[in-house]
């Protein structure tokens, strides 16, 4: 039989045997009430399509990944520096794709005073994605045990508790065009880095930027990390650490930071995690127009 038929198969009639004996045993606790059994068997058809839909999204990652390769094949200087032009993203749920009808361009440029007056954005309220953004009250072991974050995206949080989103993007925003720059420009080297880690799937790599050599180490947590910004987009939660091998100076960021930065400006609030914009122009000494990879 097929590997991807398996791995398809297998999980799901493990979950429909699972649900089957978990719907018995409480069919036999509520004597048969319609009300009690008939939820559970949805909740087992629903474990098997999530199973399924989740397998097919994978492999279908997979193959975009080989094309992707194939189509911008990584190339190397004779000291193993990777000198690669730029390359479309491999991520499928791109913050891009997202639209706002008040104004706010997501992925663009925009006026403080438009961000300002923003009550929503993508969706949510101001108050929600305040909530998504705060500290989970989980412990670490806590959300390892049930895989679940809880009603909020992010154990440190985005936002230390109580803090306001507008004030903190409105502020980023007023720094970064008084630069003469947008966030796109800032986020650039950023998704370069990221996407290079995608595509050779490493956790050590280096490579030339803008003429300059750089070293990236990746540290990975064992679950991923989800936007605050969306219920769908989603990318491992990965701690980068890029290194200017003229200088030994360093850069932090996550594996987020570069789709938070591009999408919407944000690079979190008071929090152990922010990545301070002025850090980020200084080290790759960007320019209006962003720079571009060593060719």
């Amino acid at each position: 039989m097929d590997e991807s038929i398996v791995k398809l198969v297998v999980p799901g009639m493990i979950g429909l045997g699972l649900g089957v004996a978990y719907v018995y045993a409480e069919v036999e606790n509520f004597r048969y009430r319609d009300e009690n059994y008939r939820p559970l068997i949805w909740r087992g058809i629903n474990f098997l399509f999530r199973e399924a839909k989740s397998e097919l999204k994978y492999k279908k990652f997979q193959a975009k990944r080989r094309i992707h390769k194939i189509r911008y094949p990584i190339r190397t200087d004779s000291e193993g520096y990777i000198l690669q032009r730029d390359a479309p993203l491999l991520e499928e749920n791109d913050h891009t794709k997202e639209r706002n009808d008040n104004g706010f361009l997501v992925a663009g440029r925009n006026e403080t005073d438009v961000i300002e007056s923003l009550d929503e954005l993508v969706g949510f309220s101001v108050e929600q994605l305040e909530h998504r953004m705060y500290p989970d009250n989980q412990t670490f072991e806590e959300a390892a045990k049930s895989g679940y974050l809880g009603s909020n995206s992010s154990f440190g949080g985005f936002l230390k508790e109580s803090e306001r989103l507008i004030p903190r993007l409105a502020t980023d925003n007023d720094y970064v065009l008084s630069r003469d720059l947008t966030h796109q420009d800032i986020a650039k080297p950023l998704l370069y880095i990221h996407n290079l880690i995608e595509r050779t799937h490493s956790r050590e790599l280096k490579f030339k930027y803008d003429g300059k050599k750089y070293h990236v180490s990746v540290s990975q947590w064992p679950m991923g990390q989800m936007s605050p910004f969306s219920n769908k987009f989603f990318v491992g939660a990965d701690d980068i650490t890029v290194t200017r091998v003229e200088d030994g100076a360093t850069l932090k960021f996550t594996s987020i930071h570069p789709y938070l930065i591009h999408g919407f400006g944000f690079y979190e609030g008071d929090v152990p995690f922010r990545i301070e914009p002025e850090k980020v122009i200084e080290f790759f000494e960007i320019t209006s127009t962003g720079g571009a990879p060593s060719s």
